[in-house]
């Protein structure tokens, strides 16, 4: 899997620093990259590859379908959409800006979503302690806020998507089918897991939801450490 803070850190670089060089040869590399990205395979399985990736996104809608079913978890599908398309516009606009001024700023939001998971996993946890507690499910607004602020919008922003092409609203209209093609793959995994589980096993998929999602927050986290101890 790609990591997803590494290619954060690399596409700030390429749009920031003091020395000359360094950004002439940032904004060769990212020139070389748009230029890649223009070829409609290329975007695709790039756009592809990076979405499909396990992430913290991808978890809350494979639990969703375990917890849900297909029908109500379709509306998480969608929040995803809405969520992706709502970052990536405010990274093509203004943000990058304000995330070249205040860099640690990322690592902020990171620390805020891996907090975010924790609770999440604890809240799941404690229901697989007893059977007659009420289900804290996962709605379409808790994956909203987890997949606005991940990372891979902003590889998708910075890194993918050709920013200067006069088809820029095609490229962006192929992503949002990308985006739901692999949310509905994830939502349909977690359907599959949950009709094997089964009604009696309820419990145990809920700690085992729980432990995927309290891992990604460590993944986070651990990420967020290693940038600053670098």
């Amino acid at each position: 899997m790609p990591d997803l803070w590494q290619c954060v850190q690399e596409s700030r670089s390429c749009h920031g620093g003091s020395d000359n060089i360094t950004k002439v040869a940032g904004n060769d590399r990212t020139s070389e990259r748009q230029e890649r990205m223009t070829d409609p395979l290329g975007f695709a399985l790039a756009a592809l590859i990076l979405l499909a990736a396990p992430g913290p996104t991808n978890a809350l809608v494979c639990v969703g379908g375990a917890t849900l079913g297909a029908g109500r978890g379709l509306l998480l599908v969608l929040a995803a959409l809405a969520a992706y398309s709502l970052a990536i516009a405010l990274l093509l606009g203004v943000l990058q800006t304000v995330l070249d001024a205040l860099p640690w700023l990322g690592d902020a939001v990171a620390t805020l979503v891996a907090a975010y998971l924790i609770l999440l996993a604890w809240r799941l946890w404690q229901q697989g302690q007893a059977a007659g507690q009420p289900m804290s499910q996962i709605t379409p607004t808790k994956v909203f806020l987890v997949t606005v602020v991940n990372p891979k919008a902003f590889v998708l922003a910075f890194s993918i998507l050709p920013r200067g092409d006069a088809a820029l609203h095609w490229y962006l209209l192929a992503l949002a089918g990308i985006i739901a093609l692999v949310a509905l793959g994830w939502l349909l995994l977690g359907v599959l897991i949950g009709a094997a589980a089964g009604a009696g096993h309820q419990r145990l998929l809920n700690r085992l939801s729980s432990g995927v999602l309290a891992g990604f927050a460590g993944v986070i986290l651990w990420r967020v450490l290693q940038g600053w101890l670098a």
